[in-house]
């Protein structure tokens, strides 16, 4: 007989309350490439998805292809969790008290714990960052990669190159030139606020609002023009045709293969990179490598808040229209099966249900 399908019938294509989530507010969330994870005011952490490669963290006995609702993290029940991040295949929990933890797929060392493995890492481990150790304000994930910064501005990045994933079983052995097993400090010429990463880029604004990026530079993903394959050392990302003390950035999502920052003072959001699926609504053109606009219909007074995931075609965005109090909306943008027929664990964000919910 043929094997079922474990994602039949999973497929949601309206935005729709997540269940077993009743009474609890939820803090923080980020998506991977198919699985979600949540922290509530209480510290908890629930997550549900695949966990085909463990990024569920729900331990070796629950090794599955879906978890089709929300379990909560009991290894981390005494560990009061404030911030949580994903790559495509793992998991980043930040606690409250600055430590960091992963777990998920490791083969090219994205869980930061000085090896790589092709064996699913299903429990949450520690992250060793020495001399910052419970220093840590907020992490995020790539393919095969992780970023995280910490409260005295410094930010780090660790795990395997698109290059190394695809040659791993060339390289020597002890060779990590291209890998890095433990985070390794990012040098930046002003302090890092946050950081968001793409499927192979990374994003980081400073406390001032500068955008710096680094990573594959195809596409234009990371807001300039680049020949080389890709940027090792952090380059700035200038804002042509906005006045300098207008370029401070409040925010910043990735996708798959493009980034978008909320300016600080305008409220307005400029976007660069991939454009195959029209996720920057930018019409036809196929890319764009320098920060353009948004274009939406409407006139947009507030930008309240955007997501997506490192594996993501598609964005969502919550915002006001008018000044008076209006209802927030959202917005969606990219490719179609994204945006209306894939479950709503592989889609939206559930900040962004959790938000509309409250207003």
């Amino acid at each position: 007989s043929e094997t079922a399908n474990p994602w039949e019938n999973l497929c949601v294509e309206v935005p729709t309350r997540i269940p077993g989530l009743s009474g609890f507010e939820v803090v923080s969330l980020a998506c991977g490439d198919s699985h979600t994870l949540m922290a509530t005011a209480q510290g908890q952490v629930f997550s549900f998805g695949s966990n085909s490669l463990g990024q569920l963290g729900l331990g070796a006995g629950e090794l599955r292809d879906v978890v089709p609702e929300p379990q909560v993290v009991l290894e981390m029940a005494s560990r009061p969790v404030g911030r949580v991040g994903c790559g495509a295949y793992h998991s980043l929990l930040v606690t409250r008290t600055g430590e960091l933890w992963a777990c998920g797929w490791n083969l090219c060392g994205q869980l930061g714990l000085g090896v790589a493995s092709e064996e699913p890492t299903s429990s949450f481990f520690s992250v060793s960052i020495p001399g910052y150790a419970g220093r840590v304000t907020g992490a995020a994930g790539g393919q095969s990669h992780s970023a995280c910064v910490t409260r005295h501005g410094c930010a780090f990045q660790w795990g395997g190159s698109d290059y190394w994933w695809q040659h791993q079983w060339d390289i020597p052995e002890g060779d990590e030139s291209d890998c890095k097993l433990r985070p390794t400090l990012i040098e930046l010429s002003e302090p890092a606020q946050s950081v968001a990463c793409g499927f192979e880029h990374t994003v980081i604004v400073s406390r001032i609002g500068t955008v710096f990026t680094m990573g594959k530079a195809s596409k234009g993903r990371l807001g300039f023009y680049s020949k080389a394959e890709r940027i090792q050392e952090p380059r700035v990302v200038g804002f042509h045709g906005i006045e300098e003390q207008d370029q401070a950035v409040a925010a910043v999502a990735c996708g798959y293969a493009w980034s978008s920052v909320i300016l600080k003072n305008q409220q307005e959001c400029l976007l660069f990179g991939d454009n195959t699926y029209g996720q920057l609504t930018l019409g036809s053109a196929p890319s764009c490598p320098k920060p353009s606009k948004l274009q939406h219909p409407n006139a947009i007074n507030q930008l309240l808040l955007m997501s997506s995931g490192c594996c993501a075609d598609h964005m969502v965005m919550v915002y006001s229209r008018r000044l008076n109090g209006e209802a927030a909306q959202a917005f969606l943008m990219g490719t179609q099966h994204r945006l209306g027929a894939e479950s709503l664990v592989l889609l939206l964000d559930p900040c962004i249900a959790a938000y509309i919910a409250r207003m």
